[in-house]
């Protein structure tokens, strides 16, 4: 037997990419949701603008390769038109990127463990999410039981403005007795049973 830490399997610590207010937030702590659902958004009023302007540029530097090949410009001219097309297009794709990071949107299908942004908010744009397993590693040798792996963690749950979890999967992280840590295999099932519960949680062992 050995104690240790529960979480969920998957977790996501979400943050917007853009400065601005945050016009809505449709969800509350608890709430269950689906991947793809706006979770909150913010009013970044300059993005939809710089968006058309990325757009004309591009359409304007398709115009301008178009007409020196037409007219049988140096190589070098239309080496230069060429240049300057993948650059519109790169901003083009970041202004198009900017303007999806006015939401928040859950990556999967879970419930919201945190929500610290309020309609009317002001807030800073910053990396939009970090997933991962919230649980913590005890030390020493160390038996994780559960039915599927995870990425490491990116944002602290700290500074995350909502956090959304998986439910019906977790991992638990296990102190093992030096003594035991032999008897261990990946692949073993394990029993789990949670505090104040006298209920039996059945698992898999992902690594010792």
């Amino acid at each position: 037997s050995a104690t240790g830490t529960i979480a969920a399997a998957q977790q996501a610590n979400l943050n917007f990419g853009v400065t601005g207010q945050v016009t809505a937030v449709p969800v509350a702590v608890g709430q269950q949701v689906k991947a793809g659902q706006v979770l909150a958004t913010v009013d970044a009023a300059s993005l939809p603008s710089q968006l058309a302007q990325a757009r004309a540029a591009v359409a304007a530097s398709q115009a301008k390769v178009a007409s020196d090949e037409a007219s049988g410009a140096s190589a070098a001219q239309i080496s230069a038109d060429n240049a300057a097309l993948t650059s519109s297009n790169a901003q083009l794709t970041l202004a198009q990127q900017n303007l999806a990071r006015t939401s928040l949107v859950a990556p999967f299908d879970g419930t919201v463990a945190a929500v610290t942004v309020t309609v009317g908010q002001q807030v800073s744009g910053t990396s939009s999410m970090g997933s991962g397993s919230a649980s913590s590693v005890l030390g020493g040798p160390s038996a994780a039981a559960a039915s599927s792996t995870t990425s490491a963690s990116t944002t602290s749950v700290a500074n995350a403005q909502i956090v959304v979890i998986s439910t019906g999967t977790y991992v638990v992280d296990a102190n093992v007795d030096d003594t035991q840590v032999s008897q261990l295999r990946s692949g073993e099932q394990a029993v789990i049973v949670p505090n104040g519960s006298s209920s039996q949680v059945f698992g898999t062992v992902a690594s010792v």
